[in-house]
């Protein structure tokens, strides 16, 4: 007999994986858990199945019970993407909204985070105070009685609002990638902020790079939760090449057109179990929604399970690693032609806005190299050496950068792991939003974004000789702003740093 839940709901936390076998769109069949050749991410069926119309049925039919069982104010907390893709008679795909496919009502919380002695807007509840009191977070629950609520605002702050916000079910699709030597920081992490509380149940789409990831988080919380060692920050120097053709696989995306998807891993308090009596309660409330039986109740009462569920072993996804699939690779490709193509129309018109800004080229900005991803930086103090075979960096570093419809200047410390340069504006926010002015100052985790105009490189009604001047005058004031920061910053400088 199958071995899931033990204490029902309140044994959680529970993530539930939901995947399996699927035919796609040019008739190619695979697994979600499989290896895809190329993918080392699982990038390609993590965006199939978010973005799938089959996918999004069959996980909720597994939260709507959950969120009956939990009381009428449940609701489930969605993160990531809110459309799904359908493929037209002609073979392109088109995007329809996911509100429309989910059952009880749509709404949305949002998250906001303010600076110190700053007041939660208006309608917004407390969730916490930030370390430090450099401010607090808060949230918005939307529209009561609505059972999905989709996540407005920065889901780095559910690591300070999850408790507070209190979802049943959190639903995320968000990519969740484990890079070596940040292990313990993006479990801890993943566990703040979709784990908080005891019987809240996260589901995500079972791919081959989510299972990997389940594995470390259970081996990590067995293990005692071992923290990382002190992480420190290096300039990139690595020799990718910016102008080389992308690798259509970060584009493909196949489209289920029929699939077997279901409850396909299983984890409560960080240990694995058993899926195939969850997934043969789901599949029973599916088929028959006048049953009027908890699915806990179902999963884990063993008269009910030998009596109600055709429980049936979950089938292990395939060894063998898949090929993109044809129709799949061949849209990614037409992506990829262009992305080229705007590629070489951005290089063009960055060259020209270099000419343009010569008021700040005057006073200190220097181009990029071509592998950063700002169009200008200006170094804010004197440059330290931390290795022999490293080139120099300065202890702080502001970065303009030029989008295609916006313009930004960011601030960035090297030594982000010693000095807290978000706590350090965040004291200081009436003065950089008075900088700024009238523009916005979205103050927040690092880089921290000291402006943002509209206007980039796509636009043609820039004035940019004029913008120039005017971001020549801002970075005086920036200067003068951060004085404190750069003092404070030279007494953390590691004693084996030469400077440059």
């Amino acid at each position: 007999m199958a071995h899931v839940i033990e204490g029902g709901p309140r044994s959680g936390p529970h993530v539930v994986l939901i995947g399996g076998p699927m035919t796609v769109d040019d008739g190619s069949w695979l697994d979600s858990r499989q290896q895809v050749a190329g993918d080392k991410t699982s990038e390609v069926t993590l965006r199939s199945m978010a973005t799938s119309v089959l996918w999004w049925r069959t996980t909720s039919s597994l939260v709507m019970p959950v969120l009956q069982c939990a009381g009428e104010d449940a609701f489930a907390l969605v993160i990531g993407q809110r459309s799904v893709v359908e493929v037209r008679p002609d073979g392109a795909t088109k995007r329809t909204s996911l509100r429309s496919l989910l059952p009880g009502g749509v709404t949305q919380i949002e998250v906001v985070r303010t600076g110190i002695k700053e007041p939660l807007p208006e309608g917004y509840e407390l969730a916490a105070v930030l370390s430090g009191n450099v401010g607090s977070v808060g949230f918005k629950r939307g529209d009561p009685g609505n059972r999905w609520r989709f996540l407005n605002g920065n889901q780095y702050y559910l690591n300070d609002a999850a408790q507070a916000i209190a979802p049943t079910v959190i639903v995320d699709t968000t990519p969740l990638i484990l890079t070596e030597g940040y292990r313990a920081n993006n479990l801890a992490g993943f566990e703040l902020s979709r784990l908080s509380r005891e019987g809240t149940v996260c589901v995500v789409p079972h791919t081959h790079g989510t299972d990997r990831y389940f594995q470390s988080y259970a081996q990590w919380v067995k293990e005692g939760r071992p923290p990382d060692p002190t992480l420190e920050w290096s300039p990139v120097t690595n020799d990718w090449d910016r102008d080389a053709r992308p690798d259509p696989v970060h584009y493909a995306t196949p489209v289920p057109i029929a699939a077997d998807f279901g409850v396909t891993g299983f984890l409560t308090q960080a240990r694995w179990q058993d899926p195939s009596g969850l997934e043969a309660a789901r599949s029973l409330l599916e088929a028959r929604y006048d049953l009027k039986i908890g699915i806990w109740d179902l999963a884990s009462n063993p008269t009910l399970r030998q009596t109600l569920l055709d429980v049936t072993p979950v089938t292990p996804a395939p060894p063998v690693a898949a090929a993109v699939p044809g129709a799949a690779a061949k849209r990614a490709e037409a992506k990829v032609d262009a992305k080229m193509e705007e590629r070489e129309a951005q290089k063009r018109s960055l060259a020209a806005r270099l000419r343009e800004l010569r008021a700040l080229a005057n006073i200190g900005w220097i181009p990029r190299e071509d592998r950063e991803r700002w169009l200008l930086r200006l170094l804010m103090s004197e440059q330290y050496i931390r290795d022999l075979d490293q080139e120099p960096y300065p202890l702080l570093q502001l970065e303009l950068l030029v989008g295609k419809r916006t313009t930004s200047v960011t601030a960035f410390t090297i030594l982000y792991w010693a000095v807290d340069l978000p706590a350090y504006v965040e004291s200081r926010r009436r003065t950089f939003e008075e900088i700024a002015a009238p523009e916005e100052c979205r103050l927040g985790p690092l880089p921290v974004e000291l402006l943002r105009v509209r206007g980039g490189w796509a636009d043609d009604n820039v004035d940019w000789p004029e913008r120039g001047e005017r971001l020549a005058d801002l970075t005086r004031q920036w200067r003068v702003a951060f004085v404190d920061f750069i003092d404070a910053t030279r007494r953390k400088v590691p004693t084996h740093w030469t400077p440059a």
